[in-house]
């Protein structure tokens, strides 16, 4: 969120204010947000909602919300939506892509989430077997935008969970036992039964404090190449071997910038072949300027979009990779052209959407 807000502000020359706005909101909402992810933490959550909301979500609500998403599927989404969805989830996650109801059932009762966020007819078949669902379609008792709707989101999420109602109908009355002695239950009981002491009793942690509320006034591990070749077998002679560790030196860079785009960068992937050419180019053209010291332009309202994007990106690599601060320019240009043909590969030419490549479409 705070990304999306310095880009917004970058665009428009008025990066204070943005950077202002991220420091006054995360100090007001922050501590909120953590105290829900401390009970969340390691909870199995089914990514069902469909469309963009698969990759928009799926690595958020893990690093941000403590979550872990267990399985991912879309009825309506292209390739790009379930590929990207794929790349941003935990390692051994489910993807289905359309699945059926008896699909889904199979899946839940194999992946045993806490939890599904997806659309009202397939949330309805989970509760059937008592599996707790958020509407993604329709916030359940959002709005869940901005720093204060995320810690909405997450107050929904443990509401779900950890609902004594939805502990009372894993019960079924017609065999099992009632425990009668078992006492009154509330969330926190429930929530915070494993919690550490200094987590249970922490005086910075709080809980939702504010007063929007709809019901009471009218939200791969990295997606492996479908392009990788096969490893070479190790070269003879000396000048093969150093050509062979050149590039597989090369190759590893441009996995490691092609993981952040996919797992990190929200691009709208466009639905026609020459458009998502176009902004594979101009945002990686400007990040290799960006990382090469080179002037970049950003005159038309066009060329700012990308250079935004690429401000971004330029940014986080010289972080997260140290060693693109020691590279030569030949070296980081080399990188950027492969990462170029990876990526449209990856969004186009590899791609089984056959709309990207129809003119009429």
């Amino acid at each position: 969120m705070a990304a999306s807000l310095r880009k917004i502000g970058m665009f428009f020359g008025i990066e204070d204010r943005a950077e202002a706005i991220i420091a006054e909101e995360s100090a007001r909402w922050k501590p909120e947000l953590d105290w829900y992810k401390e009970r969340l933490r390691g909870k199995k959550v089914c990514l069902w909602p469909g469309g963009s909301k698969l990759w928009h979500w799926a690595n958020v609500i893990h690093e941000e919300l403590g979550v872990d998403v267990v399985s991912v599927y879309t009825k309506f989404g292209h390739q790009g939506d379930m590929e990207k969805g794929i790349s941003r989830c935990e390692e051994g996650a489910l993807a289905i892509d359309d699945p059926n109801e008896l699909e889904g059932l199979e899946a839940m009762k194999m992946l045993q989430p806490d939890i599904i966020f997806t659309g009202k007819r397939p949330g309805e078949v989970a509760k059937k077997i008592r599996v707790p669902y958020l509407n993604a379609h329709a916030y359940h008792n959002g709005p869940w935008k901005g720093w204060e709707g995320w810690v909405r989101f997450a107050r929904d999420i443990y509401n779900a969970i950890f609902s004594p109602i939805h502990q009372l109908s894993l019960v079924d009355i017609s065999k099992d036992e009632m425990d009668m002695n078992k006492g009154f239950e509330t969330q926190r009981t429930l929530s915070d039964v494993n919690l550490p002491e200094e987590i249970r009793k922490s005086e910075t942690l709080r809980e939702y404090s504010g007063k929007y509320d709809v019901l009471a006034q009218p939200m791969a591990k990295n997606i492996r190449s479908l392009h990788r070749s096969a490893q070479k077998r190790p070269p003879d002679s000396q000048r093969e071997e150093e050509h062979w560790m050149e590039q597989k030196l090369l190759d590893e860079r441009t996995e490691m910038f092609l993981n952040f785009i996919m797992k990190k960068c929200l691009w709208q992937f466009h639905s026609r072949a020459w458009d998502r050419e176009r902004q594979n180019q101009n945002i990686l053209d400007k990040t290799t300027q960006l990382l090469c010291g080179e002037e970049v332009a950003a005159e038309s309202p066009e060329d700012r979009c990308y250079w935004v994007d690429a401000v971004y990106l330029a940014d986080h690599y010289r972080k997260l990779f140290p060693w693109v601060n020691e590279a030569n320019t030949a070296d980081i240009k080399a990188v950027m052209n492969n990462l170029r043909q990876r990526m449209d590969f990856l969004t186009i030419h590899g791609s089984l959407n056959q709309e990207l490549k129809d003119p009429l479409y």
